[in-house]
C-alpha cells in the first residue's frame, strides 16, 4: 500500500515565515515514514522547493514545519509529501537539520542498526540517549553499564589514580550551534571523584567533584569543525584507608 498524506491549511502567517501543516493519513506496509513539505509560488508547484527540514513518523499524524526566509506580500502554494525511509544519499540529506523527539521512533531506529548509525552520520543536532541493547552504536571507550535512561564510567581507585573515558563515536558538527549541552550526574561527593567534559580531547568543564542531576551548558559558538565529545571519570586518590571512586551518569547530549 502507499503512503498517503493530507495538506492541512498553512498558519502563523508572518512576513518572512509561514507554518506549513499536513498529515500522515496512511503509512501503508512501511515501518517509518519520511514526511515534508513542497512549496513554491505557482499554483501547480511546477515551480517546487522540496523542504529541507522533516520529520520521521512510524504511525499515522500530524507534523508540521516553520519555513522561514519567505518573500513578504507574495502568494506561496504548499503540499504534505512523503516518502520511505531508506538508506539513500538523497533521503539522509533531509535529516540534517531534524529534531526528532519521539523516543519510541528512536528506540526504532536504534533496533535497526544500519538506520541509525546513518542517522547520526548525518543529524548532529541531537544525541539523545534511550534505553538499548544497541548504544554502543552511539558510544564507545570504558562504557561501564547502561541503565534504564543513562550510560554511565567508572573510575576506581585504591590506592592510587584511575581515569576512564566515554566518547561519542561519530563527532558533532558544531557549526551551525551555540551551546552544547550535558545532562547528567556525579553520583560520588567527595573531593577526589572528578568528571570532566571534552571537546576534541580538552576539558571544558574540568574537574568537578560530586553532585546531583543537572544540565551544563557549554559556548561552542566559537568552533567551526567536526568535534570529538567525551565524558570523563577520574578518581585523583592517592593514600590508603579506604576505596573510592567516581561514578558518573551521562543522560544526554545536545546542541542548540
Amino acid at each position: 500500500m502507499p503512503l498517503s498524506v493530507n495538506t492541512l491549511e498553512a498558519t502563523d502567517i508572518q512576513s518572512n515565515q509561514m507554518t506549513l501543516n499536513g498529515e500522515l493519513i496512511d503509512i501503508g506496509n512501511y515501518d517509518v515514514a519520511l514526511c515534508y513539505f513542497e512549496y513554491g509560488q505557482k499554483a501547480d508547484l511546477s515551480d517546487s522547493v522540496k523542504s529541507t527540514e522533516c520529520t520521521l513518523l512510524d504511525q499515522p499524524g500530524k507534523y508540521s514545519l516553520i519555513q522561514k526566509n519567505v518573500n513578504d506580500n507574495s502568494i506561496y502554494y504548499f503540499k504534505a509529501a512523503a516518502q520511505n525511509y531508506e538508506i539513500t544519499e538523497t533521503q539522509t540529506e533531509y535529516l540534517n537539520n531534524t529534531i526528532i523527539n519521539n523516543p519510541d521512533l528512536i528506540s526504532y531506529l536504534v533496533s535497526k542498526s544500519s538506520l541509525f548509525a546513518v542517522m547520526l552520520a548525518n543529524q548532529n543536532l541531537m544525541y539523545n540517549i534511550f534505553s538499548s541493547d544497541n548504544l554502543e552504536l552511539i558510544w564507545s571507550g570504558d562504557i561501564t553499564s547502561i541503565g534504564s535512561d543513562y550510560i554511565y564510567v567508572y573510575a576506581q581507585a585504591y590506592p592510587g589514580s584511575d581515569t576512564k573515558t566515554i566518547s561519542l563515536k561519530n563527532k558533532v558538527d558544531l557549526t551551525n550551534y551555540s551551546n552544547l549541552k550535558i545532562d547528567w550526574y556525579n553520583i560520588v561527593n567527595f573531593s577526589d571523584s572528578k568528571c570532566d567534559l571534552l571537546i576534541n580531547d580538552s576539558a571544558v568543564i574540568s574537574g568537578r567533584s560530586g553532585f546531583s542531576r543537572q544540565i551544563d551548558t557549554i559556548d561552542v559558538s566559537a568552533i567551526n569543525t567536526p568535534s570529538t565529545i567525551s565524558v570523563r571519570a577520574r578518581d585523583t586518590y592517592r593514600g590508603y584507608g579506604g576505596r573510592y571512586y567516581s561514578k558518573v551518569y551521562v543522560y544526554s547530549i545536545w546542541c542548540e
